[in-house]
């Protein structure tokens, strides 16, 4: 099965609730995540949000802190038709953020 990678690429000063990365509307069907985070600023903190097909409610989220260089998060679920799966800054900083998701397609 390919394997899909997606990126902002890195952000300078990043804003609260600034994208990171997203997958975009997605098939159906049980996926491994791999987010991968880098940052020039500690103390860092992400959202990682599950959202539903209308991209408008998080299924469900989860508050990543203190990001480091090289971080990473696996998870395995299985969206619906169009769900998404996306990060965001969750602190305005002064410096500069990356995540990144990979995803089996």
């Amino acid at each position: 099965m390919p394997w899909s990678w997606v990126t902002e690429d890195v952000v300078l000063n990043p804003a609260d609730n600034a994208l990171l990365a997203d997958t975009g509307a997605l098939p159906a069907g049980e996926r491994i995540f791999i987010l991968l985070f880098w940052d020039n600023v500690a103390g860092i903190e992400v959202l990682l949000q599950w959202r539903d097909s209308t991209n408008t409610v998080n299924k469900k989220q989860h508050i990543i802190r203190n990001t480091t260089i090289g971080d990473k998060l696996i998870v395995r679920f299985k969206p619906l038709l169009n769900e998404r799966v996306r990060v965001l800054n969750r602190t305005l900083i002064a410096g500069s953020a990356q995540a990144s998701i990979f995803y089996n397609a």
